[in-house]
């Protein structure tokens, strides 16, 4: 995945997060909604200087449009790999209990 579609989605999350929409953040920027629409799809990328007004009307620092390593897939990992540090310790019956438990637990995380 490219830079420009990576920071689309960065935003489009940042936004929905401040439940502001498109029209409301084109407005706060004074650019055209099909604007913010284009660069979160990852169709237009943003000049320096649009980036430093979407951060500062959505009171966000700069480089959180550039942090990339909270996908859920790299969450996860980092979440396995922490599971191996404990299992590493723990006798075979434990990790099989606790899967058991963690098994039963499952459906309500869908």
């Amino acid at each position: 995945m490219n830079l420009t579609v990576l920071f689309g989605k960065k935003l489009k999350e940042i936004r929905k997060k401040k439940n502001i929409t498109q029209q409301y953040l084109a407005e706060l920027c004074d650019l055209h909604p099909t604007t913010i629409g284009m660069i979160e799809a990852g169709k237009r990328t943003p000049s320096f200087a649009t980036v430093e007004l979407l951060a500062n009307k959505l009171d966000v620092e700069y480089v959180e449009f550039f942090d990339y390593n909270t996908t859920p897939t790299h969450r996860n990992m980092k979440l396995r790999g922490e599971l191996d540090k404990i299992y590493a310790d723990l006798p075979p019956e434990a990790i099989e209990a606790f899967l058991k438990q963690a098994i039963l637990f499952k459906p309500l995380f869908k």
